[in-house]
């Protein structure tokens, strides 16, 4: 007898989990979506974009040939238009992040195989990128800033807020990141803050409507699926309602008319087992703490995509698959 109470109460406990953790219907209209001008270099993954104004820009990843790049391609939204921008003086890399602030992009960190001799260790330091860089878009040109204090500097997220960048939950070797940091421009100083108090992780997501940041998702031997309200005056976290899947790696996240999108990426698992790519997208009610079904974007499945904003308006692309890289560019408004 009670063995059967035991297994009873096991399973509402998964019940009542399964239920907590459902999509709701969104009250909002479905999003409109539109298809914009394809990447002009082919299929690019792992790369990072920031927008300025009406322009965006995708800066570094890996082509369909396997190539590493350090270059910035400037997509502009009224002329659905791309340019190529001088390229970054420094390494080519995947995985890198990138912030705008007046005007000014702020880009770096990442991952490159090549940076040290194929002979050497495989988890030597120098193939986890700390360098940090500024772009000035009006005049074309590169200008290095003091590298970052992090050991993690692979698949790190990051936000802006009050006229700093925040960054931190990278990935080094065999070891999964919970330090965070914050660059203040005026002084090109990193000032470290405290760990993040939940699991150590590389490939979340964080983001930002210009009032709250968010942060979760990611990977950590299993793929995780927490969510997470950071608070930067007092350097302090709480938790709030999981993600409604079993979790993600290499996902997107934006902020449109302030709201919270996040979309793609791969639940990592073997393919016999459940693992596979995401073309969903699923937005964050801040207000009420729970999860809306946004349906899926008109295009595959991909992870390492890049996301970005332009006024009123969302843009999903690139990634990959795991049959080829894209080139393909997304629009939405909400």
């Amino acid at each position: 007898m009670k063995c059967f109470k035991y297994i009873l109460f096991f399973c509402i406990g998964l019940l009542l989990q399964s239920c907590s953790n459902q999509l709701e219907e969104s009250p909002y209209p479905p999003l409109n979506w539109s298809k914009k001008a394809a990447f002009p270099d082919g299929g690019r993954s792992s790369s990072t974009v920031v927008s300025v104004g009406e322009k965006a820009y995708v800066l570094f990843g890996r082509n369909s040939s396997g190539t590493y790049k350090n270059d910035c391609w400037q997509y502009d939204s009224q002329q659905n238009s791309w340019t190529k921008k001088s390229s970054c003086p420094g390494f080519p890399r995947v995985k890198p992040v990138s912030f705008e602030l007046n005007g000014k992009i702020y880009t770096g960190l990442g991952y490159y195989p090549l940076a040290v001799s194929s002979s050497m260790y495989l988890y030597n330091d120098s193939l986890y990128l700390k360098d940090f860089w500024m772009y000035d878009p009006s005049t074309d040109i590169w200008e290095r800033k003091v590298d970052i204090p992090l050991k993690g500097t692979d698949a790190c997220s990051g936000f802006i807020y009050d006229g700093e960048i925040y960054v931190g939950m990278g990935f080094h070797g065999l070891s999964f990141g919970h330090e965070w940091c914050k660059y203040t421009p005026e002084t090109n100083e990193w000032t470290v803050l405290n760990n993040f108090p939940g699991v150590a992780r590389f490939g979340g997501v964080a983001c930002s409507n210009g009032e709250n940041v968010f942060f979760g998702t990611g990977y950590c031997t299993e793929n995780i699926s927490d969510w997470w309200i950071y608070y930067p005056e007092a350097d302090t976290w709480k938790e709030q309602k999981n993600m409604p899947d079993k979790g993600r790696i290499n996902p997107v996240a934006l902020s449109v008319k302030k709201r919270i999108f996040v979309s793609t990426g791969r639940f990592f698992r073997g393919t016999l087992t459940g693992g596979h790519l995401k073309n969903d997208i699923i937005e964050y009610d801040i207000e009420k703490n729970i999860w809306y079904n946004q349906g899926r974007i008109p295009a595959p499945e991909r992870e390492n995509a890049i996301a970005f904003t332009i006024g009123n308006k969302g843009y999903i692309g690139l990634g990959e698959n795991d049959k080829k890289l894209l080139d393909d560019l997304l629009c939405f408004e909400p």
